[in-house]
């Protein structure tokens, strides 16, 4: 399928026929709108589209492990309040449900949202009011607790689970540029995927993918070509 210069945060699941994407409404200069698309691509066709509010920004959208489910994150804000709101599509009947609200008074969220391997956490990133770097969270979807999963002392986003559920990647500002890391969440251990100046890492438009427990794609920016190219790296 082609996908116009507006859309991005591209997200699919390894055994879904679905992919959805996020899309900017540029209505005026004054008025910058999202809308979440959902797209068949079996039956090559939209199935699903959500415009949303003025004052309100969206994160990539992320499927459950049993592909049953879609969910985003609306950052909606205001002169008096911020707030984050979790939302889950049921990709069977198509219907939204807000399952959780996160004050902004307790944590400020980003745009990047991931699964838990087992379906049962949300992964995202933000930072509680008092800390200046951003990092990466739990979010328990039966419990509606939030607790941190990787604290530090740098700018880390797009945390991405592996199928198995034993690693995390991550982009951070570790070496001063930015780079791809992965954390192996049994024995903490971090190191780093990325570091050739040619595909240096940009937050903008980027995704992260496991491709499987042992392979990751990610995508970068060519210098100075600016050109999208996709690099695939075998994690050991």
């Amino acid at each position: 399928i082609t996908i116009d210069e507006s859309s991005y945060q591209v997200g699919w699941n390894n055994q879904s026929d679905m992919i959805a994407y996020t899309k900017i409404l540029n209505i005026d200069q004054s008025d910058i709108r999202y809308e979440l698309n959902v797209f068949d691509i079996d039956e090559n066709q939209e199935v699903f589209k959500l415009d949303i509010n003025e004052f309100s920004s969206i994160s990539n959208a992320v499927f459950s492990p049993d592909d049953t489910k879609l969910y985003f994150l609306e950052s909606k804000y205001s002169s008096a309040a911020f707030a984050s709101l979790i939302w889950e599509l049921d990709l069977a009947t198509l219907q939204t449900n807000q399952i959780a609200e996160i004050p902004g008074s307790k944590f400020i969220a980003d745009t990047d949202l991931a699964s838990s391997a087992d379906g049962n956490k949300l992964i995202l990133n933000g930072r509680i009011h008092e800390d200046i770097h951003t990092n990466v969270y739990n979010f328990d979807l039966n419990e509606q607790e939030l607790s941190p999963l990787l604290i530090s002392d740098w700018e880390s986003r797009l945390p991405v689970v592996s199928p198995d559920g034993k690693k995390l990647a991550f982009v951070a500002d570790r070496t001063g540029e930015i780079e791809v890391w992965v954390q192996n969440l049994e024995n903490n251990k971090l190191y780093q995927v990325s570091g050739d100046i040619s595909s240096t890492y940009r937050f903008s438009y980027s995704t992260i993918n496991w491709l499987s427990e042992s392979e990751l794609g990610f995508t970068s920016y060519s210098i100075p070509l600016r050109e999208t190219v996709y690099t695939r790296y075998l994690v050991e």
